[in-house]
């Protein structure tokens, strides 16, 4: 039997589960419920999923700063089950290198940059600097 079909059956296997791609509350258009850290934290249990690196549907759509303070308090208070992400996004007022520099040393994971929600290429010319000091630093970048 494979994976796939042990989860289909409720089975859980014996491995650990590290999720690298999670969110805690909801965005614009959809329906989801129950989207609070520690209801990630329930279904994660359910799942036998180890840790979850989580970033904020408020900081991916544009209150910055909110969002990614969510996060810091989800990982916070979440006894070693969450990881964060810091979200940059070049369309809002708050510079992306002070975004990062703001909590840098608040126990994140890396860097969440959401092309197609800040409408910027990975690309763009005002990405460069950003992306020059996420290398510099070695922070690991998640692109959606």
């Amino acid at each position: 039997m494979n994976y796939k079909e042990m989860f289909l059956k409720g089975i859980m296997p014996d491995i650990e589960i590290y999720d690298v791609h999670g969110h805690i509350g909801t965005f614009s258009g959809t329906n989801r419920y129950n989207t609070d850290y520690k209801s990630v934290i329930d279904a994660m249990e359910r799942n036998n999923v180890k840790i979850t690196a989580i970033s904020s549907a408020d900081a991916i759509e544009g209150d910055l700063i909110r969002g990614n303070d969510e996060v810091v308090n989800a990982v916070n208070n979440s006894s070693g089950k969450l990881m964060g992400y810091i979200t940059v996004n070049p369309l809002c007022d708050k510079g992306l290198i002070d975004e990062i520099v703001r909590l840098e040393d608040k126990n994140m994971c890396g860097i969440k940059y959401h092309p197609s929600y800040s409408k910027t290429a990975v690309n763009d010319e005002k990405m460069q600097e950003c992306l020059e000091y996420i290398n510099e630093k070695g922070f690991i970048l998640l692109v959606h």
